[in-house]
């Protein structure tokens, strides 16, 4: 490259920036109505995104994690039970299991797909599985179809963390809407972002979502009366008017994702460390990970160029304090190599085509020269 560039791995400001005064105005409406928690932005919101997604109903939660909680509690998931989940996750997906009262049993990730090895899962079924829960990471699916059958043959129940994969087409189909309930994260870096914590539940089945909207508001279904014992864990009504603004431009941002993809796919040289992409399905393209051995040599590298970059994950879950001593270090050698050797580069709105066709430039570069 001939000079420094800056570009940063995600720029909140100019993201927010984009939709102009329309945000400005979706929170003066929420103040002149003065009505913070559960009114007509949380419904509205709701309503819009189930419509979005293909779904019938949609709940909003505090934040991502509580939507995979409440999710599992809905269910009847609780002590005793287990529930099969990716190693190769973040690990909030492993966390709502704990906090559910079952016990997460971990499987090891697959390099077609990068999430959980659908291969696995029947051989990690046991007497007390009551549920698999699986994870979309980096806007990736996974083999979610077949995992439906493997589910429906051996009576299980499917839970998908789709805090990664806003967007995601499985065919013409959301991740969300395969299995009894779909759980998202609005965390101010998804391609939705609130500004602050945000999730959202969506599901088919109406007995769960009536319960689940139960257990986000004390366990309560009406005023002063508590049937189970629950959360506050209630979506408020500024971060739903701004999500509200930012799912009117979502086909926008998706699109502009897409395109910074197709642009690393084409003008990166290494093609050995790209992520995959299949015909059955449509990356959202939430991260753009690569994958290689040099990864910290190469993060070093762009950013002596000006350019920034993250890692997802640098410690997988099983190897966190909080969990190690619960787990085979050795049952995991691939989720082991991606979390070794993964790296994401800048893909955010705030991101240009032209940056993306920089940091391509100084990828080959680097490889060129190694």
């Amino acid at each position: 490259m001939s000079h420094k560039v800056n570009i940063p791995y995600e720029n909140l400001q100019a993201v927010n920036r984009s939709f102009g005064e329309e945000l400005t105005d979706a929170l003066v409406n929420v103040t002149d109505k003065g009505w913070y928690v559960l009114g007509s932005e949380v419904s509205t919101r709701e309503k819009e995104f189930a419509e979005f997604v293909g779904a019938k109903y949609a709940l909003g939660v505090a934040n991502g994690l509580d939507a995979l909680t409440i999710s599992l509690k809905s269910c009847g998931i609780g002590q005793g039970d287990e529930v099969i989940v990716s190693a190769n996750t973040y690990i909030a997906t492993i966390l709502a299991v704990i906090h559910s009262g079952a016990t997460p049993v971990l499987i090891d990730a697959e390099l077609s797909t990068y999430n959980i090895n659908s291969d696995l899962i029947e051989g990690a079924i046991s007497n007390k599985t009551k549920g698999v829960l699986v994870t979309h990471l980096f806007g990736l699916p996974c083999n979610v179809r077949k995992i439906v059958d493997i589910c429906d043959s051996n009576n299980l129940l499917l839970f998908e963390d789709c805090a990664q994969s806003i967007g995601t087409l499985v065919d013409s189909d959301h991740t969300g809407t395969f299995g009894v309930a779909g759980c998202f994260s609005f965390y101010p870096t998804k391609t939705i972002g609130a500004l602050g914590d945000a999730g959202l539940i969506v599901t088919n089945d109406e007995s769960v979502f009536n319960i689940a909207k139960s257990f986000r508001n004390y366990g309560s279904s009406e005023k002063y009366v508590f049937s189970r014992v629950g959360f506050n864990s209630r979506l408020d009504e500024i971060q739903a008017a701004i999500l509200r603004v930012k799912l009117r431009h979502i086909k926008t941002a998706l699109s502009h994702r897409r395109t910074l993809g197709a642009i690393y796919r084409s003008s990166i040289l290494n093609k050995s460390v790209l992520p995959p992409d299949e015909p059955w399905y449509t990356n959202s393209y939430h991260i753009f990970p690569i994958v290689t051995e040099e990864r910290d040599l190469l993060k070093s590298f762009l950013s002596e160029n000006g350019i920034g970059s993250d890692i997802h994950y640098p410690i997988p879950p099983y190897k966190q304090e909080a969990l190690a001593s619960n787990y085979n270090q050795e049952k995991f050698p691939i989720a082991d190599y991606l979390h070794r050797c993964e790296l994401s580069l800048p893909i955010s709105t705030a991101t240009s085509a032209d940056d993306a066709k920089l940091v391509a430039g100084c990828i080959n570069k680097f490889f060129k020269n190694d």
